[in-house]
């Protein structure tokens, strides 16, 4: 069966912000407002280079949230996974690839300015596509032609 497409759903496009040396020891700051977030395009195609995990060989929903440093051109740097669900369904992975797609504006909602390191937090969602979105498995494919 060919693997099906997993759709972004939600890519939350607000990153929490936390200048400690960890979430649970010192509160967010902020919430970042993005100038440029991956394209669903870029998150699909990036799920597809890793195999299905979910139940029967297809894909499932799944989360991760990253934690990266913001470089002096607003990108996200050095990120890291600090959670992923399910774990071992490569949504860390996935995550840290789409992290290279953020850039930062360069204030808060409140005006404040984001400085260059400052330590930030993005939670990423992803969603199984309904049935009717997913491919024809490989066996209809071959069918037709």
């Amino acid at each position: 069966m060919r693997p099906a497409a997993l759709a972004l759903t939600s890519l939350l496009a607000a990153a929490t912000l936390g200048l400690g040396a960890s979430v649970a020891q010192e509160p967010p700051v902020g919430v970042a407002v993005w100038e440029q977030l991956p394209t669903a395009d870029q998150i699909v195609e990036t799920i597809l280079s890793y195999p299905a995990c979910g139940p029967d060989g297809v894909y499932t929903d799944g989360s991760a949230t990253v934690e990266c440093l913001l470089g002096e051109d607003g990108r996200l740097n050095q990120c890291k996974v600090v959670r992923e669900a399910p774990e071992g369904c490569h949504f860390g992975q996935i995550a840290l690839a789409a992290s290279k797609y953020f850039k930062a504006a360069g204030n808060l909602p409140d005006g404040r300015l984001l400085r260059p390191g400052t330590r930030m937090f993005v939670p990423m969602a992803f969603k199984a596509p309904p049935p009717d979105r997913l491919p024809p498995p490989a066996a209809t494919i071959a069918a037709s032609h």
